[in-house]
């Protein structure tokens, strides 16, 4: 067929066409030149483009061509051998696949010429015997071979030289100090600077030298396993860190040695790269950090004290100016209340003035009168009466001098009372403080309501020394106290 091939249903007796040309995954030329199906199903299509792997379980066809390592795209005929390797014959020769190993680890390992094929070789022909012989046809004849007989000594995989900065770790020991052999050495420890390698391997096997194949890679950097074209590896601009370089080679054969050569590598990073000094510089950040939290906390603390004191400096001005007019305000309250007292005193007071003055004026009479009769009896030469005269004249001036300095008490109370407290302590009389103040509450009571009256007594301790005190504002308080006494009584004598 050319370009599809069919699938028969032995069930229902139906054919079903897979066309390999639907969606041009393939190359134009796709005639089929034979069809194999493997012991586990699969079937292989042999194509002069390409070699095509169908599964009927998925009917999905995946093509694989020398890109995946066949020596050419023109697939004459498949063979399956004892062992389940499958055997392509193209025209640039045989090729052997281990299609029983994972997709991505698949390898073909090719025969030509050199290997004892014919050169070119466009036979589909191909049988394989119960011995396990497979036998290839050609347009020069045929070639058998046993697939089991083929050599399956693995190769050596050497380490032959690691270049630092292309300076040979052999030929150079001043670079790196090798206390062993480089097959030998497991971890090979290097500087920053020491970041460009070179590592030269080879695989050791004599069948079939040419067709020996290397892979590496370097854990670290890339870990994908690559095709060594010329036995050598380089790596550049390294960055400090742990890699691990592996080699990997097969003999002609196909034969892999996949323990191959591993080394440990291990590029230190610069002082001011390693794990302490980011260390420093964390805390370098963090006291940094602090630092800067410590000054903004701190100015902001700053800003706040002066705030506050500002705040507080202002309301302590206007607490002062508040408590300087209340103060005012208080002595000026005090002021009128003692002169709304003294003015509820006056009557009274001036009526226990009237008496005094009255005893005064009347004595004065008096003595004026017992002058001119003294003067009389002298005259006559009456003097046992002119004495008499002059005893009642003493002893009307002794009455005149006591309600004189009555008086005189009434009023120095009433200035005291109504003077402004000037604050300042001095001695004072408690016993006349106490007697004057009683005696201005009892006035001005009586000078409220004349119906009031009240008898007192007063026990004063002659001895007791003057005391420093406030006159007025002890006075005040007695003067409340007595007021408060006198009002007491009254109001109990009114209930009885």
């Amino acid at each position: 067929a050319v370009n599809s091939f069919f699938k028969y249903d032995l069930t229902t007796g139906n054919f079903k066409q897979y066309n390999l040309d639907t969606d041009n995954k393939y190359s134009p030329n796709n005639t089929i030149a034979c069809m194999l199906e493997d012991t586990e199903g699969v079937v292989w299509i042999a194509t002069l483009g390409s070699l095509l792997r169908f599964d009927p379980s998925t009917e999905k066809v995946e093509k694989i061509d020398q890109r995946d390592g066949l020596p050419s795209n023109q697939v004459n005929s498949i063979i399956e051998d004892i062992q389940g390797n499958l055997w392509v014959n193209t025209s640039g020769g045989l090729a052997k696949l281990n299609k029983n190993a994972p997709r991505d680890e698949w390898n073909f390992i090719g025969f030509d010429a050199k290997d004892g094929m014919q050169g070119s070789n466009s036979s589909s022909a191909s049988w394989t015997g119960s011995d396990g012989i497979i036998v290839v046809g050609g347009s020069d004849g045929i070639t058998t071979f046993y697939p089991g007989k083929i050599n399956e000594v693995k190769p050596d995989i050497v380490l032959l030289d690691i270049k630092v900065s292309d300076v040979s770790l052999i030929s150079d020991s001043s670079v790196v100090k090798l206390d062993k052999s480089i097959m030998e050495t497991e971890e090979l420890l290097l500087s920053y600077s020491e970041n460009n390698l070179s590592f030269e391997f080879a695989s050791i096997h004599f069948s079939r030298p040419e067709k020996n194949k290397l892979l590496f890679k370097l854990d670290g950097f890339n870990d994908r396993w690559i095709v060594a074209d010329r036995n050598f590896a380089t790596f550049t601009n390294l960055a400090p860190g742990e890699y691990t370089f592996s080699v990997k080679g097969s003999s002609g054969d196909g034969i892999w040695n996949d323990t191959g050569k591993s080394i440990r590598i291990i590029i230190s990073p610069p002082l001011w790269k390693t794990w302490w000094a980011y260390g420093f510089y964390i805390l370098l950040f963090a006291a940094g950090i602090f630092g800067i939290d410590r000054f903004m906390r701190n100015r902001l603390i700053r800003k706040e004290r002066e705030r506050s004191r500002a705040f507080k400096l202002e309301q302590s001005k206007k607490i002062e100016k508040a408590y300087n007019e209340l103060k005012s305000t208080q002595s000026q309250l005090i002021q009128s209340e003692k002169m709304a007292s003294l003015g509820e005193l006056t009557a009274g007071i001036a009526h226990e003035i009237q008496n005094p003055l009255n005893f005064v004026n009347n004595f004065s009479e008096i003595n004026k009168e017992l002058l001119v009769e003294m003067k009389v009896e002298m005259n006559k030469g009456n003097l046992e009466e002119a004495n008499s005269i002059v005893n009642d004249l003493i002893g009307n001036e002794e009455k005149i001098n006591h309600h004189g300095k009555r008086a005189d008490a009434i009023v120095k109370g009433m200035l005291q009372h109504s003077r402004t407290s000037s604050g300042s302590k001095e001695p004072t009389n408690i016993n006349a403080l106490a007697d004057e103040y009683l005696r201005l509450a009892y006035h001005g009571l009586r000078a409220k309501d004349k119906s009031f009256n009240a008898d007192f007594q007063t026990d004063f301790d002659p001895a007791l020394p003057k005391i420093n005190v406030i006159p007025q504002d002890i006075g005040r308080v007695l003067l409340n106290l007595i007021n408060n006494a006198f009002y007491a009584v009254n109001e109990r004598s009114k209930k009885n």
